[in-house]
């Protein structure tokens, strides 16, 4: 559906992180990926390696507000679909709001 949705709506690009906290393992058993709620460093950082994926040269060692800045400049460029799969609490979607405000306008 997204990949539908982000050519049918003429998004330059799909990304598509995930912030889920378990998984299924092959044997049925559930994995723990992360204890804590969101680390909203960790999803700037996938949205991020995803967007520069092809980048020439490709931007490395920045902080988080520098790739967040990024982003913004990127973003007011080329429309980009991004979706954040798996929030699984409300303090997940709380601690992530604020920096998707900053990254969606103007898109």
């Amino acid at each position: 559906t997204a990949r539908q949705a982000a050519r049918d709506l003429a998004f330059t690009e799909l990304v598509w992180v995930t912030a889920r906290q378990q998984s299924l393992n092959l044997g049925g058993g559930i994995r723990t990926e992360r204890a804590q709620s969101v680390n909203v460093a960790e999803i700037v950082a996938m949205i991020f390696d995803q967007v520069f994926e092809d980048a020439d040269p490709k931007p490395i060692a920045l902080t988080t507000e520098a790739k967040q800045q990024a982003l913004r400049n990127r973003l007011v460029k080329d429309r980009y679909l991004i979706v954040v799969d798996n929030l699984e609490t409300l303090e997940d979607v709380e601690n992530l709001m604020p920096v998707v405000r900053r990254l969606r306008d103007p898109g």
